[in-house]
Protein backbone atom coordinates (compact mmCIF):
# COMPACT_ATOMS: atom_id res chain seq x y z
CA UNK A 1 0.00 0.00 0.00
CA UNK A 2 1.38 3.03 -1.38
CA UNK A 3 0.98 5.69 1.48
CA UNK A 4 1.42 9.81 1.89
CA UNK A 5 2.86 9.56 5.45
CA UNK A 6 6.37 7.03 5.80
CA UNK A 7 8.28 9.49 8.14
CA UNK A 8 9.28 7.46 11.01
CA UNK A 9 8.41 9.30 14.55
CA UNK A 10 10.91 11.08 15.85
CA UNK A 11 12.17 10.58 19.17
CA UNK A 12 10.43 13.10 21.38
CA UNK A 13 7.04 12.04 19.17
CA UNK A 14 7.32 8.20 19.70
CA UNK A 15 8.31 8.84 23.47
CA UNK A 16 4.83 10.88 23.56
CA UNK A 17 2.74 8.47 22.04
CA UNK A 18 4.91 5.28 23.13
CA UNK A 19 2.14 4.67 25.95
CA UNK A 20 -0.85 4.38 23.32
CA UNK A 21 0.84 2.20 20.71
CA UNK A 22 1.41 -1.20 19.45
CA UNK A 23 5.31 -2.54 20.07
CA UNK A 24 4.71 -4.55 16.87
CA UNK A 25 3.89 -2.15 15.00
CA UNK A 26 6.30 1.03 13.79
CA UNK A 27 5.20 4.70 14.46
CA UNK A 28 4.56 7.12 11.97
CA UNK A 29 4.52 11.19 12.40
CA UNK A 30 3.12 13.79 9.86
CA UNK A 31 4.79 17.06 8.50
CA UNK A 32 4.20 19.52 10.85
CA UNK A 33 0.67 21.30 9.78
CA UNK A 34 0.35 25.32 10.57
CA UNK A 35 -2.87 26.36 11.48
CA UNK A 36 -3.38 29.84 12.98
CA UNK A 37 -0.05 30.46 13.76
CA UNK A 38 -0.22 27.33 15.51
CA UNK A 39 1.60 23.91 14.72
CA UNK A 40 0.71 20.35 15.04
CA UNK A 41 1.92 16.79 13.98
CA UNK A 42 -0.42 13.69 13.69
CA UNK A 43 1.27 10.48 15.14
CA UNK A 44 0.28 7.08 14.63
CA UNK A 45 0.26 3.71 13.15
CA UNK A 46 -1.12 1.17 10.31
CA UNK A 47 -2.67 -1.35 12.07
CA UNK A 48 -4.90 -2.33 8.94
CA UNK A 49 -2.65 -3.18 5.67
CA UNK A 50 -5.18 -2.39 3.14
CA UNK A 51 -5.59 1.14 4.18
CA UNK A 52 -3.83 4.29 3.62
CA UNK A 53 -5.21 6.04 7.18
CA UNK A 54 -3.55 5.38 10.57
CA UNK A 55 -6.12 2.87 12.43
CA UNK A 56 -4.51 4.27 15.70
CA UNK A 57 -3.41 8.13 15.98
CA UNK A 58 -3.17 11.01 18.29
CA UNK A 59 -2.56 14.90 17.63
CA UNK A 60 -0.10 16.75 19.16
CA UNK A 61 1.09 20.46 19.62
CA UNK A 62 4.09 21.56 19.55
CA UNK A 63 3.96 20.72 23.34
CA UNK A 64 3.37 17.07 23.04
CA UNK A 65 0.05 17.32 24.70
CA UNK A 66 -3.00 15.99 22.88
CA UNK A 67 -5.35 18.72 20.67
CA UNK A 68 -8.91 19.22 21.23
CA UNK A 69 -11.20 17.96 18.57
CA UNK A 70 -11.74 20.70 17.39
CA UNK A 71 -8.71 21.48 16.11
CA UNK A 72 -7.83 17.87 15.97
CA UNK A 73 -10.62 17.55 13.09
CA UNK A 74 -9.27 20.40 11.15
CA UNK A 75 -5.47 19.18 10.62
CA UNK A 76 -6.83 15.45 10.44
CA UNK A 77 -8.92 16.84 7.83
CA UNK A 78 -6.00 17.87 5.65
CA UNK A 79 -3.69 14.98 6.22
CA UNK A 80 -6.02 12.31 5.67
CA UNK A 81 -6.87 14.42 2.12
CA UNK A 82 -3.29 14.22 1.45
CA UNK A 83 -3.01 9.84 2.64
CA UNK A 84 -5.90 9.37 0.29
CA UNK A 85 -4.09 11.18 -3.06
CA UNK A 86 -2.00 7.96 -3.91
CA UNK A 87 -5.38 5.78 -4.25
CA UNK A 88 -6.86 8.79 -6.17
CA UNK A 89 -4.50 9.46 -8.69
CA UNK A 90 -5.04 6.02 -10.02
CA UNK A 91 -8.73 7.36 -11.66
CA UNK A 92 -6.84 9.59 -13.61
CA UNK A 93 -5.73 7.14 -16.33
CA UNK A 94 -9.12 5.49 -17.12
CA UNK A 95 -10.91 9.13 -16.66
CA UNK A 96 -8.13 10.21 -19.74
CA UNK A 97 -9.23 7.31 -21.57
CA UNK A 98 -13.11 9.07 -22.65
CA UNK A 99 -11.59 12.58 -23.65
CA UNK A 100 -13.25 13.26 -26.43
CA UNK A 101 -15.17 10.34 -26.79
CA UNK A 102 -18.45 10.08 -28.63
CA UNK A 103 -21.18 8.25 -26.16
CA UNK A 104 -24.61 9.10 -28.18
CA UNK A 105 -25.47 5.55 -29.22
CA UNK A 106 -25.21 4.17 -26.15
CA UNK A 107 -25.70 7.03 -23.74
CA UNK A 108 -29.33 5.53 -23.34
CA UNK A 109 -27.71 2.05 -21.90
CA UNK A 110 -26.03 3.46 -18.90
CA UNK A 111 -27.08 6.79 -18.84
CA UNK A 112 -26.98 7.30 -15.16
CA UNK A 113 -23.35 6.57 -15.31
CA UNK A 114 -22.22 8.98 -17.95
CA UNK A 115 -23.78 12.18 -15.58
CA UNK A 116 -20.81 14.83 -16.19
CA UNK A 117 -19.26 13.05 -19.43
CA UNK A 118 -19.45 16.21 -21.03
CA UNK A 119 -17.35 17.52 -17.88
CA UNK A 120 -14.34 14.46 -18.53
CA UNK A 121 -11.67 17.28 -19.42
CA UNK A 122 -12.45 19.41 -16.65
CA UNK A 123 -12.59 16.56 -14.49
CA UNK A 124 -9.05 15.06 -15.47
CA UNK A 125 -7.46 18.54 -15.31
CA UNK A 126 -9.14 19.38 -11.71
CA UNK A 127 -7.35 15.92 -10.83
CA UNK A 128 -3.73 16.32 -12.83
CA UNK A 129 -4.03 20.09 -10.36
CA UNK A 130 -5.05 17.91 -7.07
CA UNK A 131 -2.33 15.68 -7.46
CA UNK A 132 0.49 17.42 -8.74
CA UNK A 133 0.04 20.08 -6.06
CA UNK A 134 -0.30 17.09 -3.48
CA UNK A 135 2.87 15.57 -5.02
CA UNK A 136 5.13 18.99 -4.41
CA UNK A 137 3.94 19.21 -0.83
CA UNK A 138 5.46 15.53 0.42
CA UNK A 139 8.86 16.92 0.61
CA UNK A 140 7.91 20.11 3.08
CA UNK A 141 8.73 19.34 6.40
CA UNK A 142 5.99 22.13 7.47
CA UNK A 143 2.93 22.56 5.88
CA UNK A 144 1.98 25.92 5.83
CA UNK A 145 -1.65 27.42 5.70
CA UNK A 146 -0.05 28.72 2.00
CA UNK A 147 0.38 25.12 1.65
CA UNK A 148 -2.73 23.83 2.67
CA UNK A 149 -5.59 26.22 2.04
CA UNK A 150 -4.60 25.47 -2.02
CA UNK A 151 -4.57 22.32 -1.57
CA UNK A 152 -8.62 22.22 -0.06
CA UNK A 153 -9.60 24.96 -2.64
CA UNK A 154 -8.21 22.00 -5.13
CA UNK A 155 -10.20 19.07 -3.46
CA UNK A 156 -13.12 21.00 -3.69
CA UNK A 157 -12.94 21.70 -6.89
CA UNK A 158 -12.56 18.20 -8.02
CA UNK A 159 -14.89 16.73 -6.26
CA UNK A 160 -17.45 19.62 -6.87
CA UNK A 161 -17.03 17.79 -10.75
CA UNK A 162 -16.66 14.53 -9.91
CA UNK A 163 -18.79 13.68 -6.57
CA UNK A 164 -22.36 12.83 -8.37
CA UNK A 165 -20.66 10.69 -11.36
CA UNK A 166 -19.13 8.44 -8.76
CA UNK A 167 -22.07 8.08 -7.14
CA UNK A 168 -23.51 6.55 -10.00
CA UNK A 169 -20.54 4.65 -10.70
CA UNK A 170 -20.04 2.52 -7.08
CA UNK A 171 -23.99 2.01 -7.62
CA UNK A 172 -24.32 0.62 -10.91
CA UNK A 173 -20.85 -1.10 -11.09
CA UNK A 174 -22.13 -4.55 -10.41
CA UNK A 175 -24.77 -3.98 -13.85
CA UNK A 176 -21.73 -2.84 -15.69
CA UNK A 177 -20.90 -7.19 -16.36
CA UNK A 178 -24.69 -7.27 -16.85
CA UNK A 179 -24.93 -4.62 -19.60
CA UNK A 180 -21.60 -6.28 -21.34
CA UNK A 181 -23.95 -8.15 -23.82
CA UNK A 182 -25.10 -4.92 -25.33
CA UNK A 183 -21.85 -3.53 -26.27
CA UNK A 184 -20.62 -6.82 -28.35
CA UNK A 185 -21.84 -5.20 -31.53
CA UNK A 186 -20.74 -1.37 -30.32
CA UNK A 187 -18.45 0.09 -32.49
CA UNK A 188 -14.79 -0.30 -31.29
CA UNK A 189 -14.83 3.38 -30.15
CA UNK A 190 -17.81 2.67 -27.73
CA UNK A 191 -16.01 -0.99 -26.55
CA UNK A 192 -13.36 1.28 -25.72
CA UNK A 193 -15.33 3.72 -23.63
CA UNK A 194 -17.02 0.67 -22.24
CA UNK A 195 -13.42 -0.70 -20.86
CA UNK A 196 -12.56 2.52 -19.61
CA UNK A 197 -16.08 2.74 -17.33
CA UNK A 198 -15.29 -0.47 -16.11
CA UNK A 199 -11.67 0.45 -14.93
CA UNK A 200 -12.58 3.75 -13.74
CA UNK A 201 -15.95 2.07 -11.44
CA UNK A 202 -13.30 -0.75 -10.76
CA UNK A 203 -10.83 2.16 -9.73
CA UNK A 204 -13.59 3.84 -7.51
CA UNK A 205 -14.67 0.67 -6.13
CA UNK A 206 -11.13 -0.43 -4.77
CA UNK A 207 -10.79 3.32 -3.75
CA UNK A 208 -13.61 3.08 -1.16
CA UNK A 209 -12.97 -0.88 0.01
CA UNK A 210 -9.03 0.38 0.60
CA UNK A 211 -10.63 3.31 2.54
CA UNK A 212 -13.25 1.55 4.69
CA UNK A 213 -12.43 1.37 8.60
CA UNK A 214 -14.47 -2.50 7.89
CA UNK A 215 -15.48 -4.87 5.19
CA UNK A 216 -19.11 -3.91 6.19
CA UNK A 217 -19.04 -0.85 5.99
CA UNK A 218 -20.79 1.51 3.43
CA UNK A 219 -20.07 5.56 2.81
CA UNK A 220 -21.21 7.21 0.02
CA UNK A 221 -18.35 10.21 0.14
CA UNK A 222 -14.57 10.05 0.61
CA UNK A 223 -15.07 13.05 2.91
CA UNK A 224 -17.88 10.61 4.95
CA UNK A 225 -14.79 7.90 4.87
CA UNK A 226 -12.53 10.82 6.48
CA UNK A 227 -14.80 11.98 9.36
CA UNK A 228 -15.31 8.05 10.60
CA UNK A 229 -12.27 7.63 10.39
CA UNK A 230 -11.52 10.15 12.87
CA UNK A 231 -13.77 9.08 14.93
CA UNK A 232 -12.74 5.33 15.29
CA UNK A 233 -8.57 6.04 15.20
CA UNK A 234 -8.24 8.94 17.06
CA UNK A 235 -7.04 7.43 20.90
CA UNK A 236 -8.38 10.07 23.11
CA UNK A 237 -6.52 11.45 26.56
CA UNK A 238 -7.07 9.39 28.96
CA UNK A 239 -8.79 6.20 27.04
CA UNK A 240 -7.31 2.54 27.57
CA UNK A 241 -6.08 1.18 24.64
CA UNK A 242 -8.41 -0.81 22.50
CA UNK A 243 -5.99 -2.79 20.80
CA UNK A 244 -3.21 -4.24 22.91
CA UNK A 245 -1.06 -7.18 22.76
CA UNK A 246 -2.69 -10.15 25.50
CA UNK A 247 -0.66 -10.63 28.68
CA UNK A 248 0.72 -14.39 26.62
CA UNK A 249 1.49 -12.54 23.41
CA UNK A 250 3.59 -9.45 25.27
CA UNK A 251 5.88 -12.62 27.69
CA UNK A 252 6.12 -14.22 24.13
CA UNK A 253 7.39 -10.69 22.03
CA UNK A 254 9.52 -8.81 24.53
CA UNK A 255 12.61 -11.77 25.13
CA UNK A 256 12.71 -12.84 21.51
CA UNK A 257 12.74 -8.88 20.86
CA UNK A 258 15.39 -8.10 23.28
CA UNK A 259 17.32 -11.47 22.14
CA UNK A 260 17.49 -9.77 18.74
CA UNK A 261 18.87 -6.37 20.51
CA UNK A 262 21.25 -8.33 21.97
CA UNK A 263 22.75 -10.09 19.19
CA UNK A 264 22.69 -6.68 16.85
CA UNK A 265 24.26 -3.97 19.49
CA UNK A 266 26.53 -6.77 21.60
CA UNK A 267 27.33 -9.79 20.11
CA UNK A 268 27.34 -8.49 16.47
CA UNK A 269 30.32 -6.38 17.61
CA UNK A 270 32.28 -8.43 19.47
CA UNK A 271 32.07 -11.51 16.55
CA UNK A 272 33.48 -9.22 14.45
CA UNK A 273 35.98 -7.66 16.10
CA UNK A 274 37.14 -11.26 16.87
CA UNK A 275 37.12 -12.30 13.44
CA UNK A 276 39.33 -9.07 12.40
CA UNK A 277 41.46 -9.78 14.83
CA UNK A 278 42.12 -13.82 14.83
CA UNK A 279 40.73 -13.64 11.06
CA UNK A 280 38.57 -17.08 11.90
CA UNK A 281 35.72 -18.08 10.11
CA UNK A 282 34.41 -20.21 12.91
CA UNK A 283 33.22 -17.08 14.75
CA UNK A 284 30.79 -15.99 12.09
CA UNK A 285 28.79 -19.84 12.59
CA UNK A 286 26.76 -18.61 15.48
CA UNK A 287 25.85 -14.88 13.26
CA UNK A 288 24.66 -16.91 10.41
CA UNK A 289 22.64 -19.13 12.46
CA UNK A 290 20.78 -16.31 14.03
CA UNK A 291 20.45 -14.65 10.64
CA UNK A 292 19.30 -17.81 8.73
CA UNK A 293 17.50 -19.29 11.60
CA UNK A 294 16.09 -16.87 14.48
CA UNK A 295 15.65 -13.76 12.40
CA UNK A 296 13.00 -15.35 10.19
CA UNK A 297 11.57 -17.09 12.70
CA UNK A 298 11.09 -13.58 14.40
CA UNK A 299 10.28 -12.31 11.34
CA UNK A 300 6.80 -14.63 11.00
CA UNK A 301 6.14 -14.35 15.11
CA UNK A 302 5.47 -10.96 14.26
CA UNK A 303 3.68 -10.70 11.38
CA UNK A 304 0.90 -13.28 13.18
CA UNK A 305 0.69 -10.54 15.74
CA UNK A 306 0.22 -7.78 13.34
CA UNK A 307 -2.15 -9.31 11.05
CA UNK A 308 -4.12 -10.88 14.60
CA UNK A 309 -4.20 -7.07 15.77
CA UNK A 310 -5.25 -5.82 12.09
CA UNK A 311 -8.16 -8.23 12.75
CA UNK A 312 -9.05 -7.58 15.76
CA UNK A 313 -9.16 -3.62 14.92
CA UNK A 314 -11.53 -4.49 11.60
CA UNK A 315 -14.13 -7.00 14.37
CA UNK A 316 -14.16 -3.37 17.07
CA UNK A 317 -14.46 -0.95 13.92
CA UNK A 318 -17.37 -2.93 12.68
CA UNK A 319 -18.97 -3.17 16.21
CA UNK A 320 -18.91 1.04 16.60
CA UNK A 321 -20.10 0.86 12.90
CA UNK A 322 -23.10 -1.06 13.78
CA UNK A 323 -24.13 1.47 16.10
CA UNK A 324 -25.71 3.78 13.77
CA UNK A 325 -27.83 3.42 10.32
CA UNK A 326 -25.86 3.75 7.45
CA UNK A 327 -28.70 4.34 5.14
CA UNK A 328 -29.73 7.73 6.76
CA UNK A 329 -28.56 11.03 4.31
CA UNK A 330 -26.62 12.40 7.26
CA UNK A 331 -24.52 10.02 9.28
CA UNK A 332 -22.35 12.81 10.95
CA UNK A 333 -25.22 13.59 13.07
CA UNK A 334 -25.49 9.92 14.46
CA UNK A 335 -21.64 9.53 14.63
CA UNK A 336 -21.14 9.02 18.72
CA UNK A 337 -19.23 11.28 20.70
CA UNK A 338 -15.56 11.13 20.08
CA UNK A 339 -15.53 12.29 23.75
CA UNK A 340 -16.93 9.32 25.33
CA UNK A 341 -15.02 6.01 25.66
CA UNK A 342 -17.70 4.09 26.21
CA UNK A 343 -18.44 2.77 22.37
CA UNK A 344 -15.00 2.40 21.81
CA UNK A 345 -14.17 0.27 25.31
CA UNK A 346 -17.82 -1.83 25.09
CA UNK A 347 -16.85 -3.15 21.45
CA UNK A 348 -12.97 -4.04 22.15
CA UNK A 349 -14.55 -5.51 25.11
CA UNK A 350 -16.64 -8.04 24.31
CA UNK A 351 -15.95 -11.87 24.26
CA UNK A 352 -15.95 -14.20 21.52
CA UNK A 353 -18.56 -16.50 22.36
CA UNK A 354 -17.09 -20.12 23.13
CA UNK A 355 -19.07 -23.24 20.58
CA UNK A 356 -16.16 -26.33 21.59
CA UNK A 357 -13.17 -27.20 22.97
CA UNK A 358 -10.86 -30.19 22.82
CA UNK A 359 -7.31 -31.30 23.33
CA UNK A 360 -4.77 -32.18 20.44
CA UNK A 361 -1.21 -32.98 19.77
CA UNK A 362 0.75 -30.56 18.01
CA UNK A 363 2.59 -31.32 15.44
CA UNK A 364 4.36 -28.36 15.07
CA UNK A 365 6.54 -28.79 17.72
CA UNK A 366 8.53 -31.89 16.32
CA UNK A 367 9.19 -29.89 13.12
CA UNK A 368 10.62 -26.79 14.89
CA UNK A 369 12.41 -29.74 17.49
CA UNK A 370 13.82 -30.94 14.33
CA UNK A 371 14.63 -27.99 12.57
CA UNK A 372 17.22 -27.12 15.92
CA UNK A 373 18.19 -30.79 15.53
CA UNK A 374 19.37 -30.44 11.96
CA UNK A 375 21.24 -27.48 12.62
CA UNK A 376 23.22 -28.57 15.30
CA UNK A 377 24.01 -31.63 13.10
CA UNK A 378 25.46 -29.19 10.54
CA UNK A 379 27.60 -27.36 13.22
CA UNK A 380 28.77 -31.00 14.56
CA UNK A 381 29.74 -31.92 10.65
CA UNK A 382 31.50 -28.61 10.52
CA UNK A 383 33.28 -28.73 13.57
CA UNK A 384 34.36 -32.53 12.75
CA UNK A 385 35.70 -31.91 9.71
CA UNK A 386 37.80 -28.77 10.43
CA UNK A 387 38.69 -29.12 13.76
CA UNK A 388 38.64 -32.95 14.45
CA UNK A 389 36.08 -35.62 15.73
CA UNK A 390 38.15 -35.28 19.09
CA UNK A 391 37.91 -31.77 19.35
CA UNK A 392 36.35 -30.42 22.62
CA UNK A 393 33.46 -28.34 19.99
CA UNK A 394 32.98 -31.34 18.21
CA UNK A 395 32.08 -33.52 20.87
CA UNK A 396 29.72 -30.63 22.97
CA UNK A 397 27.85 -30.30 19.91
CA UNK A 398 27.37 -34.15 19.09
CA UNK A 399 26.17 -34.36 22.46
CA UNK A 400 23.73 -31.53 22.10
CA UNK A 401 22.92 -32.88 18.53
CA UNK A 402 21.97 -36.47 19.74
CA UNK A 403 19.73 -34.92 23.22
CA UNK A 404 17.88 -32.55 20.10
CA UNK A 405 17.67 -36.24 18.31
CA UNK A 406 16.11 -37.96 21.33
CA UNK A 407 13.84 -35.06 21.90
CA UNK A 408 12.11 -34.58 18.52
CA UNK A 409 10.98 -38.12 18.65
CA UNK A 410 10.03 -38.09 22.06
CA UNK A 411 8.22 -34.79 22.03
CA UNK A 412 4.79 -35.71 20.56
CA UNK A 413 4.15 -38.19 23.10
CA UNK A 414 4.71 -35.76 25.91
CA UNK A 415 2.16 -33.46 27.42
CA UNK A 416 4.19 -30.45 26.45
CA UNK A 417 2.57 -30.67 22.69
CA UNK A 418 -0.93 -30.99 23.94
CA UNK A 419 -2.83 -27.78 23.26
CA UNK A 420 -6.56 -27.21 23.69
CA UNK A 421 -8.44 -25.85 20.21
CA UNK A 422 -11.68 -24.02 21.28
CA UNK A 423 -13.67 -23.25 18.06
CA UNK A 424 -15.52 -19.60 18.26
CA UNK A 425 -18.18 -17.79 16.86
CA UNK A 426 -15.51 -15.36 15.23
CA UNK A 427 -12.63 -17.67 15.28
CA UNK A 428 -10.71 -20.27 17.13
CA UNK A 429 -8.35 -20.32 20.02
CA UNK A 430 -4.59 -22.39 20.02
CA UNK A 431 -4.07 -22.69 24.04
CA UNK A 432 -4.31 -18.93 24.30
CA UNK A 433 -2.89 -17.74 20.60
CA UNK A 434 -5.77 -16.48 19.12
CA UNK A 435 -7.04 -17.01 15.24
CA UNK A 436 -9.33 -14.79 13.37
CA UNK A 437 -11.30 -16.81 10.91
CA UNK A 438 -10.14 -13.75 8.24
CA UNK A 439 -7.18 -15.05 8.85
CA UNK A 440 -7.58 -18.87 8.05
CA UNK A 441 -7.49 -20.25 4.16
CA UNK A 442 -8.31 -23.74 4.46
CA UNK A 443 -8.83 -26.34 7.90
CA UNK A 444 -8.82 -29.73 6.46
CA UNK A 445 -9.83 -32.55 8.64
CA UNK A 446 -8.33 -36.55 8.19
CA UNK A 447 -11.06 -38.85 9.80
CA UNK A 448 -8.73 -41.61 9.73
CA UNK A 449 -5.92 -40.32 11.46
CA UNK A 450 -8.49 -38.04 13.53
CA UNK A 451 -5.73 -34.61 12.04
CA UNK A 452 -6.87 -31.52 12.02
CA UNK A 453 -4.88 -28.75 9.91
CA UNK A 454 -5.42 -24.84 10.05
CA UNK A 455 -3.68 -23.61 6.76
CA UNK A 456 -3.47 -19.66 7.95
CA UNK A 457 -3.26 -16.43 5.87
CA UNK A 458 -0.39 -14.58 7.37
CA UNK A 459 2.22 -17.55 7.26
CA UNK A 460 3.20 -20.14 5.04
CA UNK A 461 3.51 -22.88 7.88
CA UNK A 462 0.45 -25.11 8.74
CA UNK A 463 -0.75 -26.39 11.81
CA UNK A 464 -1.53 -29.45 12.58
CA UNK A 465 -2.71 -31.65 15.93
CA UNK A 466 -4.13 -35.09 16.30
CA UNK A 467 -7.32 -35.44 18.32
CA UNK A 468 -7.47 -38.73 20.15
CA UNK A 469 -9.61 -41.60 18.78
CA UNK A 470 -12.60 -40.97 21.85
CA UNK A 471 -12.90 -37.52 20.86
CA UNK A 472 -12.70 -37.67 16.81
CA UNK A 473 -16.48 -38.50 16.46
CA UNK A 474 -17.69 -35.52 18.33
CA UNK A 475 -14.77 -33.23 17.01
CA UNK A 476 -15.87 -33.59 13.25
CA UNK A 477 -19.47 -33.01 14.28
CA UNK A 478 -18.88 -29.90 15.99
CA UNK A 479 -16.13 -28.63 13.45
CA UNK A 480 -19.05 -29.06 10.64
CA UNK A 481 -20.98 -26.89 12.79
CA UNK A 482 -18.64 -24.24 13.16
CA UNK A 483 -17.62 -23.85 9.77
CA UNK A 484 -21.23 -23.38 9.09
CA UNK A 485 -20.95 -20.36 11.58
CA UNK A 486 -17.75 -18.53 10.26
CA UNK A 487 -17.99 -19.65 6.89
CA UNK A 488 -14.32 -20.97 6.29
CA UNK A 489 -13.19 -23.28 3.43
CA UNK A 490 -13.20 -26.81 4.49
CA UNK A 491 -12.73 -30.01 3.29
CA UNK A 492 -12.24 -33.74 4.52
CA UNK A 493 -9.34 -36.22 3.07
CA UNK A 494 -5.77 -35.77 3.15
CA UNK A 495 -3.05 -32.87 3.84
CA UNK A 496 -2.20 -32.34 0.05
Amino acid sequence: MDTYIKQPARKKYKKAYKSKSLPVYPIFQSQEVEIRGQRFVMVGQYLLPHSPFFSRFDLLDQQLTSINHEAGKEVYEILARLQVMPLMQKLKAPLEAQKGMEIENIQNEIDEVLVGHSNITRMVLALEQLSDYAVSLRGKPILEECDHEPFQEKWQAFWTLYEERSSYLRRMSPQFVEKKSLFQEATQAEQKLFSALLEEAWVLNQLFTCLAPSEEAQFNTIDELIEWSYKLGRINPGDELDVALTKFEWISYKPLKLLLLFFYWIVMPLILIIFVIEFTFEVLLFPAIVLFLYRPMYNQFVKRLQLQKSAKVERINQERLKEIEFDQPNLSEQMPSPDTKSSKKQASQQESKELFSVNGTVLNYALMAFYFTFASLILTLFFGFTNGWGNTETKVTLIVTIILGVFSICLPYLRLSVRKITLQDDGLLLGKFKVYAKLINEVIWDKESGQITIKHADHDVDTSLIINKAMRKQTEEELRNWIDVVDVPYREGKKK
